[in-house]
């Protein structure tokens, strides 16, 4: 049976965790301030220097006029690290967020008898045959934790993950044993609803 994506769950659940996430709030928090400092500082610089009479002036021949490119630099000392340093932390942010699985697109979910078989693409592949296969196999699970504040259920055990370059192919790129694995339940039929259906225990934390 397929389990399907309800997006709307999806992305109220990744606002939840980002903002329960200390890291996270206080890189966000940092890129926000670090952008407005740039961007007013180069402004206010730039416009103060342009507009007063006696800031910035330079002699030329004898004659004063206003030294453009000393403002031009000084404003961009404020503005290139304003602009640069935010797009740094916002990939750092992507990091954090990919860390906790949350960075998974084109998500599909299949619940069996014997286990479970749960494939993504990662946010940042563009394209769409390549993608990641894991299996869980029931008889192989040792444990499964919810967390009710994100809806992570973590999966513990013997499990193998496989990388499709094509998913269309008959063998994976790359096969490897895994012992965990996270998902967060955003799908119709809940997931942990079909496991407590299914007789499994699970440890709520």
């Amino acid at each position: 049976m397929e389990l399907l994506l309800n997006s709307k769950k999806k992305q109220s659940l990744k606002r939840t965790i980002e903002n329960s996430e200390k890291t996270v709030r206080t890189v966000k928090v940092a890129s926000s301030v670090i952008l407005t400092v740039g961007l007013l500082g180069g402004i206010l610089y730039a416009l103060i220097n342009l507009l007063s009479p006696t800031l910035s002036m330079v002699s030329v021949q004898g004659v004063l006029r206003k030294d453009i490119g000393k403002i031009v630099f000084f404003s961009s000392v404020f503005l290139i690290p304003g602009l640069l340093i935010p797009l740094f932390l916002k990939y750092l942010v992507l990091n954090l967020i990919f860390s906790k699985g949350l960075l998974r697109k084109d998500e599909k979910l299949i619940f069996t008898d014997e286990g479970l078989e749960y494939s993504y693409r990662g946010v940042l592949e563009r394209i769409a045959a390549k993608r990641i296969k894991v299996r869980v196999d029931f008889e192989k699970l040792e444990y499964i934790t919810h967390t009710a504040k994100t809806e992570a259920l973590e999966f513990l055990g013997d499990f193998s993950s496989e990388y499709y370059y094509d998913l269309n192919s008959e063998e994976p790129l790359d096969k490897r044993d895994i012992n965990r694995l996270v998902i967060y339940d955003y799908f119709i039929p809940g997931l942990k609803e079909k496991l407590l259906d299914a007789g499994f225990y699970i440890n709520e934390e």
